[in-house]
Order: structure tokens, then sequence, then C-alpha cells
């Protein structure tokens, strides 16, 4: 099965084959410098040395909203490709990529197969050079991997349509990763479920196959909750009793801002008013998420608006069965997102972010490609300075994109640090508001010293080697990572700091203080 699925990928064209290189090579541009690690990447860093140096293999993944862990493939991925970077987390930047890589490869076949080979090149033309997608594939986290899961599903829907019913195993495969890599693929699903109630009736062999397929990839789960006293699956309880309290989030939406939610972010994929921080651009901090979505452009906007109206239009007036198709399998993931977003930010009070999205990039860049295409088909000149200066915008922006806490400035930081430290114990502490979490603790395990005590033990202490020592030691790491937005404790504690500090060092936006901690002053956060 897999050979004939194999040989449904023929050679690429030359000038795709060009495209698709330099979308990769423009996600290795200064890969060392913008290369975003944090507290994500940390724990999923900390659980691939674990594979490699302690031989554990976990048996769940990462946690989500429900406070229930998915299974642990994308752990095993990521434990397995760090190993092959010595355990440097940097080369994720490259796994990035390469994922990247393949998404552009699979959505070219997909707007082949939906569509045809113009709108397909223009898809992976928009792909390759918007830098908001370059700037979501350049962040390995569970969520890399969604543009390439919904392009497979879409690829594997068409396919079952057109009744190879074969190709249901590998969309089972998909799904079920997808679900455990990113909870928001469920999408995928959906999507799926309405594509065989409405289109198309499995066989009974395929659909029971496509039942125990996933049901197996929850065996991890099991046996870890068996071995743990069903302690995983009883953290919803935990979910239940957050929603009879009706908790809001922290950003605070107005009806009309959520309803807009998803064109106004979707626009970014367009055009991005400005070259941004990376740092601001994949905070979770409310004032940072509020201002990337009001900065999007006007007129992208009415862009997005533009292409869904068109394209439903289409859908509704084309004859053509093929086509009609298409225009489902595209659009019945963006309105079921569209429904979901909606009804999360209304009904559950729930924060909106952007990266929410990312799995729809991709159909959204074949359904602007059809509308473009649509419109100026017999005006190619007008349609090609369009791209050009699509192109060219947005390689303007990822010239002058910054990342005030880039993963070259805090290796940096971190071996001074080391150096000041001088074999000595220490402890170590990080102060900031939005970017206290930014993966110094595990970049103190990668450059060889690690600090006996430091303010994620609480939450890292069963992945460390040794566990964190009792007695504070008399000399203090501590690492400034401020925001724009830091209150007056935050200078307090900052000025608290510097008047034990004996020694500092800046590096970019990072400060780091050595503290003399010898009469045990600070004591409280550890």
């Amino acid at each position: 099965m897999f050979e004939k699925i194999k040989s449904v990928f023929k050679p690429l064209p030359f000038s795709i084959v060009a495209i698709i290189v330099t979308g990769f090579l423009l996600r290795l541009y200064r890969l060392v410098e913008l290369f975003h690690f944090t507290y994500d990447e940390e724990i999923i860093a900390f659980v691939g040395k674990r594979m490699w140096v302690n031989h554990h293999i976990p048996l769940i993944g990462g946690v989500t909203p429900l406070h229930v862990h998915l299974a642990p493939y994308f752990y095993w991925f990521s434990g397995l490709t760090l190993g092959l970077f010595n355990l440097n987390p940097l080369g994720w930047g490259i796994v990035a990529a390469l994922i990247a890589a393949a998404t552009m490869i699979v959505l070219w076949f997909s707007a082949k197969a939906l569509f045809n080979k113009t709108i397909a090149s223009f898809s992976v033309i928009f792909y390759a050079f918007s830098f908001y997608q370059n700037l979501f594939d350049r962040h390995y986290w569970g969520l890399a991997f969604n543009g390439l899961l919904s392009l497979l599903t879409i690829y594997c829907l068409k396919q079952i349509i057109d009744r190879k019913y074969r190709f249901t195993y590998l969309l089972s495969l998909v799904l079920a990763f997808g679900f455990h890599t990113d909870p928001s693929t469920i999408v995928l699903i959906i999507a799926s479920i309405i594509v065989f109630f409405l289109k198309v009736r499995l066989p009974q062999k395929q659909f029971l196959m496509t039942l125990i397929i996933f049901g197996l990839s929850f065996v991890p789960l099991i046996a870890f909750d068996v071995r743990h006293n069903f302690v995983n699956i009883s953290g919803i309880n935990q979910y239940i009793s957050e929603i009879k309290s009706q908790k809001p989030g922290v950003i605070h939406d107005t009806p009309i801002s959520t309803l807009l939610f998803v064109p106004r972010a979707l626009s970014r994929t367009l055009f991005v008013n400005k070259s941004p921080d990376l740092a601001q651009e994949y905070s979770y901090c409310p004032q940072y998420a509020v201002s990337r979505i009001n900065q999007s452009n006007p007129l992208a906007q009415i862009f997005v608006l533009l292409v869904f109206s068109i394209s439903l239009i289409a859908f509704f007036r084309t004859k053509d069965q093929q086509q009609k198709n298409s225009f489902f399998l595209l659009l019945v993931p963006i309105i079921s997102v569209y429904v979901g977003i909606s009804s999360y930010g209304l009904l559950l009070k729930g924060d909106l972010f952007d990266h929410y999205l990312s799995t729809l990039f991709p159909l959204f860049y074949v359904l602007f490609s059809f509308v473009l295409y649509q419109l100026l088909a017999k005006q190619k000149y007008i349609l090609w300075l369009i791209v050009l200066g699509f192109v060219t915008l947005n390689l303007l922006q990822l010239q002058n994109v910054k990342h005030r806490f880039g993963f070259y400035d805090k290796e940096q930081a971190v071996r001074w640090a080391i150096t000041q430290v001088n074999n000595q114990p220490f402890s170590l502490d990080v102060i900031g508001n939005c970017f206290r979490y930014n993966g110094y603790r595990y970049l103190f395990y990668l450059f060889g010293d690690e600090p006996e005590k430091s303010y994620v033990d609480a939450n890292f202490t069963h992945l460390y080697d040794q566990p964190p020592a009792g007695e504070q030691p008399k000399t203090l790491v501590v690492i400034a990572n401020p925001s724009d937005f830091e209150d007056s404790d935050y200078f307090e504690e900052y000025d608290h700091y510097e008047e034990k500090t004996i020694a500092r060092k800046s590096f970019g936006a990072i400060e780091v203080l050595i503290v003399d901690n010898s009469n045990l002053d600070f004591l409280g956060k550890f």
C-alpha cells in the first residue's frame, strides 16, 4: 500500500523544487540568533535527554488544557532528533525547517489534486515566502506538524472520496499522531467525520480498521495510568472544576473582536505591519497577544474576507462535482475552526491565541491562490506583480526581524555565568513577568554546570539526574529578562538583587547578575 502511495508523488517540477529549497533556506536564515527556546521546549529537551542519557522512555506526552496528558509520540520523535544533535535543541530548528519543506511538498501535490498545477504553484510560493508562516515554521513545538497534518488529511480525504479506500489507513495514522501531538488538530477529526457522513460511506473493513488504529494510539496512556493508579485521566476532574467555576481567561476580548479573530489572525499570513520581535510574537502574555492581533493590516483583513466570500460563492455555484468536493474539503476545517474558536471565546471566555489557527494556514494559501488566479488569470502581469510584491515585502520583514531572547544571546549568557561561578555551587533565578520561563535551566545542563537549586525545581525535579540540594549555595545567578510591561514588583526585586551583585554582564536584552548570597538573603523562591 505504501509503495502505491509513494508512486503518487512523482518528481516535482524543477521550479517548485527551487521554491521549496528557497523556503527551506529562509527558515534557516539567522537560525542561531532567532531560534526560540523557552519553557515548553525545555520540558521536551529534558525528556529527550532522559531518553538518551537515562534510557527512560516516557509513556505520556504533553499536557492539554484538560489537564490530561497525550500519548508520547511527539516526545519520542523530539527525543530521537535531539540525540542526533548531541542534545543541543538548536538542532530542532533544522528539523522544523525540514518539516516545513515536507509541508511544501505535500502542499503542491494536495493543491494539484484539488485544483491544478497553477494553483498548486502559487500556494507553494505563498507558503515559502510568507513571513508569518516562516515565523511559525521556525518554532519547534507540537504545532510544527499542524500544517503538514492538515494537508495530509485533506489529501487522504480527497482520495477516499474518489473511492481509493486504502488511504483510510494513512488517514488514521495522521489523525492519531496529530491528536497526540497537538489537541487543536481535533478539527481534522471533526472534518473527517463530516466528510464520511456527507460525502462517502466507508466499507466496514476500512471503518473498523480506522477505529482500531486510532484506538491503539492510546495504549501508552493506558499503560501509564494502570501503572500510576489512573493519575492521568483523573486530571480531567480539575478541568471540570475550572469550568464549573467559570473562571475567565486573562485576555478580555469583546464579542466583535472574538468573531473577527479568525480573519484578523489569518490576515497576518499575507502581511505583518512591522517586522516584530519574535519573543513578543511567541509570547502568551496578554499584552503581546492582543497587540499582535490589533496590529493586523486592515487591507489584508479585507483580502481574507474576500477570499472566504468568493470561495463560498464558487462552492455553491460550480457545477463541477470534483471542484465542489475540493472546496468542501478546504472550507469544512476552516468553518469548523471558526465555530469552535468563536464558541470558545464567547461562551467559555477562553483566551484566543493566533497559533490556534496554524492548522489552517496551508489551506488558506490554496484558497487565496484560487481566488487570486480566478480574478487575474487574464491580467497575468498584474497577477505576477502582486506575487512579486508579496515576496518582496515578506523578505524585507524577515531581514529586519529580531529576537530579544534568541538562542545565541542565551547561550552566551549561560556560558558567561558558568565561568563566573568557577565550578562552585550556585542557585539560579530568572526575573521578568512575561519571559521568566525561558529555557535556562536546561541550557546550564547542556553547557556543563547545573545549579544546585533553581526557580523551576518544583516542576522539573522529576527530570533531573540529581534532586535539588537541601542547603542554599552561597552564589546566586540571576538572569533578568524584562518585558515592556514590568511593574514595580519587578524593579523592586531587581534592585534587591543588584545590592548584592558582585559581577554583571549584558547579552542583548539579557542581563546576568552574579549575586553574593553568603548571608542567605534570598531564600523565598527556592
